[in-house]
């Protein structure tokens, strides 16, 4: 009963709202710790209205032992009414636990997609948490680290996390529970099992209550990083100018309330939001973007030939890199999308007000009896265009420089030229001094533009 009490209070903690209708994917493969909580969810759908699944990947390593895993799962979905997702698979080349966990955690999210399910629940316990917690140190690892496994991560929850390996063993011995144990947990040769087997039994034998503090560790680092990233958060909001997916544009004095040893963790909040990932870049390379920072006052690095990080007196910029590119458009009743807009080509028929048709960045008005289709639109602008009330002509590249658009920026804004070779329009909202609407114009071709999220 007080393992079930403390399992419970880690729902309700975790999922932080009602539990009535909620829908639950287990992952069970037959071993101690996923029947406990397979029964652990059980008692709960007994008190609750919850939607069980269960979901067991064979991965036919282990001979007849994983087909009696698969077995004994089958028989407890079977016994506890349960519907059950079984995966079997074989094993062709590499890494054997980085494949096998690939494979269970597709696995699972696509029976989660499928059947529109709330939360995947998982059964790692304490010994699994701290046995995470040294290889991350041993390996090295940044504060992100330390902390390990987290109760809750998106639609992942891991209700047995603060419980020890001796008190699921206990519960399934007291209510005299089947479950499988795979013998290759015993072997050395693995880092965890070595953790597991050695490492672990001389922390306890050093202090018996060793592993709930490594716990209680993991949770003092987990509130202070969330902590930093509320911090992070409101420096961003107070910074960020423009955010898609080719460029992150920040205000540089907000950036400078940043500790210089908070900055290594700043650029890391950086990446994931504008890479939605880390793994490709190594702590050396982004510490050496942090001292380019602090020393330089502008400064442009090729950050591992996928983007740019760019610095100086008033910005700092993340910029993609954006390869020159063009597109024909044979009509106006075209709609395109070009690299992060979507671009919509229309005409208006000139018989109202003049004064109601306003030009803006958004918006585009051209005469469109001067326009010779087909149009090309590019972000190539080695090309000169007529400015206003003059016959001068401008290179496009120098007019955006101007403007202040910095060379990166530059890239993602497009123009587009008549047939004849003529620049027709910027982007922004500067046209060709030539091609723009006047009172006897007798038809308008209209180009709006949106920003793609």
């Amino acid at each position: 009963m007080e393992l079930f009490l403390e399992f419970y209070k880690n729902i309700c903690k975790s999922i932080n709202e009602s539990l009535d209708n909620k829908k639950f994917l287990i992952g069970c493969s037959g071993g101690p710790d996923s029947v406990c909580l397979l029964f652990m969810f059980n008692e709960l759908k007994k008190k609750i209205t919850i939607d069980l699944r269960i979901a067991h990947v064979n991965y036919n390593l282990r001979g007849k032992d994983s087909l009696l895993d698969m077995k004994l799962v089958e028989k407890y979905a079977m016994m506890l009414n349960i519907p059950i997702h079984i995966k079997n698979i074989s094993h062709e080349k590499g890494n054997i636990q980085q494949w096998a966990r690939n494979e269970r955690y597709n696995f699972f999210n696509q029976i989660k997609k499928e059947y529109n399910l709330d939360y995947i629940a998982l059964a790692h316990n304490l010994e699994d948490q701290t046995e995470t917690m040294l290889i991350n140190l041993i390996r090295g690892t940044g504060p992100q680290g330390i902390i390990g496994m987290k109760i809750k991560e998106k639609d992942i929850i891991r209700p047995l996390l603060n419980i020890s390996r001796n008190n699921i063993l206990k519960f399934l011995q007291d209510n005299k529970i089947e479950y499988r144990i795979d013998k290759t947990n015993n072997q050395t040769k693995y880092t965890r099992n070595k953790i597991r087997h050695i490492i672990l039994p001389i922390l306890q034998e050093i202090n018996k209550d060793a592993l709930q503090h490594f716990y209680k560790a993991s949770i003092l680092q987990n509130n202070i990083l969330e902590n930093i990233k509320t911090f992070f958060n409101t420096i961003f909001k107070e910074a960020v100018i423009t955010n898609n997916n080719y460029i992150l544009k920040l205000k540089l004095p907000p950036l400078m309330k940043i500790p210089n040893n908070l900055l290594s963790d700043f650029f890391i909040f950086l990446l994931k939001k504008f890479c939605n990932s880390i793994s490709d870049y190594s702590s050396d390379q982004i510490q050496e973007t942090v001292t380019l920072f602090i020393q330089k006052i502008s400064f442009e690095k090729d950050f591992k030939r996928k983007f740019y990080i760019y610095k100086n007196k008033h910005f700092l910029i993340l910029a993609k890199k954006i390869k020159k590119s063009e597109l024909q458009i044979n009509d106006y009743s075209n709609n395109i999308n070009f690299l992060n807009k979507e671009i919509f080509i229309s005409t208006i028929k000139n018989n109202i007000d003049m004064k109601s048709l306003k030009i803006t960045k958004n918006k585009i008005l051209l005469d469109y009896s001067k326009i010779q289709f087909p149009l090309i639109i590019s972000n190539n602008h080695k090309i000169k265009l007529k400015l206003l009330n003059s016959n001068i002509l401008k290179n496009v590249n120098d007019i955006l420089k101007d403007k202040g658009y910095t060379k990166f920026e530059r890239k993602l804004i497009f123009n587009i030229r008549n047939s004849n070779g003529d620049c027709l329009c910027i982007e922004n909202g500067i046209i060709n001094d030539d091609y723009k609407v006047i009172n006897n114009t007798k038809q308008i071709l209209s180009i709006e533009i949106k920003e793609l999220k």
